[in-house]
């Protein structure tokens, strides 16, 4: 198993996601769920009620040190549950998206 995961389930996006992932993975090794990825999962998650899904797939992303989460798209105050979800789980996020999320978690620059 990876470290890294990424769940992916729209394949066209604005942000590319799907290209800057498939020149990642030519380097490291990354656990792919969602339509995009592993279809058969994703069919899984949806045997799961609704009003669950939301905490059975951050008790899944626990068991991942990385999760990447790139947003649809790369705009302003565009912030979805790609960043939280992997954050209530205790994972790192691996984070691409909006170009101020320094306005909504505190970030350092250690340089």
């Amino acid at each position: 198993r990876s470290p890294i995961l990424w769940i992916n389930s729209n394949c066209d996006t604005p942000s590319n996601r799907t290209e800057y992932m498939l020149e990642l993975m030519r380097y490291v090794s990354v656990d792919v769920r969602g339509r995009c990825g592993n279809p058969s999962w994703n069919e899984s998650l949806a045997i799961i009620d609704p009003k669950k899904l939301a905490s059975d797939k951050i008790n899944f992303v626990k068991q991942y040190l990385f999760t990447v989460s790139i947003e649809n798209s790369l705009e302003y105050d565009y912030v979805t549950e790609k960043l939280w979800q992997p954050l209530a789980a205790g994972s790192v996020p691996l984070y691409l998206g909006a170009p101020n999320i320094d306005e909504w978690l505190p970030c350092y620059n250690y340089s």
